[in-house]
């Protein structure tokens, strides 16, 4: 009957088994057959132990050719192990009688025999081997008693029980070992394939995520030019550079402004945000007057703040603020999306700006009597696509990328972002740099 191969066929033991056999145990044979010639050696009873050798060597020879021929054909192997294993350690039997019997290395050498059999990976093999040695050392002790060899009292009989038990012992115990083995080595097997199924699933994952941020960077830059123009128009529109708007078309003129700021913003944040996952944004970092450009954020973010009816107002101080090295063009992104979620986030009152010298430091500050973010969510505000629960509830359109990017612009020019809140009192967000 053919059947898949089982757990021995798949083993190392059974390769070692098939290929080595014949060769190492038939040298074995042949040396021990040539040392009972030799003189100056006593072998007891040297013709029967060579009648024994040449018949243990023919059923090795018999029992691999026959093992061959069923396992290329496919069939399996397991029904005639249990004859090998047990005639073989029949013939150990003899082999080891007629070499001393129980006087001579009796125990030490059948118990090979059963650690062989452990090797076939079967339960019940290892002690029907051992049930034969002990039925061999009771013949064995019965012989003696016979012959007058030994005594029979209960110090003999005791030995002979002890020897028996051993051998039990030794089938067990190789049994449990090489289940271990064969287990461990599964199990590490099991791992291997684990992660190399892990190794493919990451790089299949990390080709796709490149293939998304190509995709996204691309779509990205084409649609950053028409949203510009769009933008430039429809501000040109609204300060009445092309002639004076007709009331009706005011408020959509409005709408479409703000919506084409946003898809910018989000434009741009999508573009930054892939540049510094891939590690590719660089910054062109000199000597800027901050004072400045924040006064040049603040008159652009002006009329947003004057729409909600919000005081934003900018807080100087006498002192001189020195310039500070960093990418004018990232730092202006940073401050204007600071500016800009106070503004979104402060249903009424008012926000203040500040900046000034702290030590060695330079501090920009934006202070809001908004929502504040709740303090369980405030550890992920600055990981990508989060917002907090309250400013979904008033904006849900954001994408939860803005403070992301700031923070990661931030410290790309050595900078420590600034960050307080208290939910329903406002908040305070802001960088500082160490003075160049």
């Amino acid at each position: 009957m053919r059947r898949s191969k089982g757990r021995f066929e798949q083993s190392i033991f059974y390769k070692i088994t098939l290929r080595n056999k014949i060769l190492g145990t038939g040298l074995s044979f042949l040396i021990l057959f040539l040392i009972s010639y030799y003189p100056s050696i006593n072998f007891p009873n040297p013709i029967e132990i060579r009648i024994i050798l040449i018949a243990s060597f023919i059923w090795l020879f018999i029992f691999t050719i026959a093992t061959e021929i069923l396992k290329n054909k496919g069939y399996s192997t397991r029904l005639i192990r249990y004859p090998e294993l047990i005639i073989g350690s029949i013939l150990l039997g003899a082999f080891i009688h007629f070499f001393g019997g129980l006087n001579g290395p009796f125990i030490f050498v059948y118990s090979f025999s059963i650690i062989g059999a452990a090797y076939n990976l079967e339960f019940l093999l290892p002690f029907i081997i051992a049930a034969i040695g002990g039925i061999l050392i009771i013949a064995e002790f019965i012989f003696l008693v016979r012959s007058g060899e030994i005594i029979f009292d209960f110090l003999s009989f005791f030995q002979m029980f002890l020897r028996i038990i051993f051998l039990f012992f030794i089938a067990n115990y190789s049994q449990y070992l090489i289940k271990i083995f064969i287990q461990e080595k599964q199990e590490r097997e099991k791992v291997n394939k684990l992660y190399s199924r892990l190794q493919k699933n990451y790089r299949t994952l990390k080709e796709l995520d490149e293939a998304k941020d190509t995709f996204v960077s691309i779509a990205s830059h084409q649609l950053r030019t028409p949203l510009a123009q769009i933008e430039g128009y429809l501000s040109m529109i609204l300060e009445k550079k092309f002639g004076k708007i007709p009331r009706h078309l005011k408020k959509p003129f409005d709408k479409l402004y703000t919506a084409s700021k946003r898809m910018k913003e989000i434009v741009e944040n999508i573009l930054t945000a892939s540049a510094l996952d891939a590690k590719k944004l660089i910054f062109k970092k000199f000597p800027v007057d901050l004072l400045k450009i924040i006064r040049s954020q603040m008159e652009f973010l002006k009329k947003d703040a004057k729409d909600k009816r919000l005081n934003l107002k900018l807080i100087e101080t006498r002192e001189k603020i020195p310039k500070i090295k960093v990418d004018p063009e990232k730092i202006k992104y940073v401050i204007e999306n600071l500016v800009s979620n106070a503004i979104k986030y402060t249903p009424k009152g008012e926000i203040e700006v500040r900046i000034y010298k702290q030590k060695r430091y330079i501090i920009f500050e934006v202070s809001d009597s908004g929502i504040g973010v709740p303090r369980k969510e405030q550890k992920y505000l600055f990981t990508k696509f989060f917002r907090a629960s309250n400013a979904k509830a008033i904006n849900p359109s954001g994408m939860g990328m803005g403070l992301y990017v700031s923070k990661s612009l931030v410290e790309g020019m050595n900078g420590q972002i600034i960050f307080k809140s208290s939910e329903g009192k406002g908040s305070t967000f802001g960088f500082k740099f160490l003075i160049s």
